[in-house]
């Protein structure tokens, strides 16, 4: 284990990158990695969310003693990106792996996030959802396993924000472990439960992953997932105004 990599978690908001001169002054600075994905997306909220989360990535590896602009990225199995680890390299990869940093990155709505840490390792912010309850028990039908969908029948639909809010917190724990486990949407939603209390299917329980829920405003939702042991992740605010 790579006793230096702590397990951190750096939020910023985005509101900032509505002005066109901080969107242009951190685009400036970005590598040209992260410049060409900003580029691919269209939407201007979403580019400004990925430039925000490219911003984090560069304050993260900084904090590592690493130069963003020359990264040692590789990809695991499941083409999920990470760290190489002293001596590993495109032709050797026969090292233990114990001092590979990993790294997720999530953005929605005015937040962005990054997680770093020493094991694999997932992060999921969403906007609390504002759809009806009926149009969220129609996604939970369809995504959610039994155990989450009585979880959401507990709350009851006559409490419609609550219900919204609940329903957030399942999502973000079911997607920080599909990133975590880097399979993308191979493993089907409803296959795995996040609700651990209830659940009887030992098919469908998670034995090997690690929650961590956080909420630094009342309309998002925030949640880690580690992979083989539990982790307890330190909070960074960044003013990304202040990274140029």
């Amino acid at each position: 284990m790579n006793e230096s990599v702590k397990t951190k978690l750096y939020i910023t908001r985005t509101d900032v990158l509505k002005d066109p001169e901080v969107f242009a002054g951190l685009y400036e600075i970005l590598p040209e990695y992260r410049k060409k994905k900003v580029d691919k997306v269209k939407p201007e909220e979403e580019k400004k969310r990925s430039l925000a989360a490219g911003i984090l990535l560069m304050r993260g590896l900084r904090d590592l003693g690493i130069d963003p602009y020359k990264p040692d990225f590789a990809e695991g199995p499941k083409g999920k990106p990470y760290l190489r680890s002293a001596g590993e390299s495109a032709e050797n990869s026969e090292t233990d792996g114990s001092d590979r940093v990993f790294f997720n990155l999530s953005h929605s709505g005015d937040i962005a996030i990054a997680l770093f840490s020493d094991i694999q390792s997932g992060c999921d912010v969403e906007r609390i959802r504002q759809q009806s309850a009926e149009q969220l028990e129609k996604l939970a039908n369809r995504f959610f396993s039994e155990e989450e969908r009585r979880f959401l029948e507990g709350t009851g639909k006559d409490r419609p924000e609550a219900y919204a809010e609940q329903f957030t917190q399942v999502w973000t724990l079911k997607e920080s472990y599909i990133k975590a486990m880097g399979d993308g949407l191979s493993i089907p939603l409803d296959s795995f439960t996040v609700i651990f209390e209830s659940t009887t299917d030992k098919k469908r329980r998670l034995h090997n992953a690690f929650f961590e829920e956080f909420e630094i405003d009342s309309e998002y939702k925030i949640s880690c997932c580690y992979l083989g042991r539990r982790k307890y992740a330190e909070i960074i605010e960044v003013d990304i105004n202040q990274e140029c």
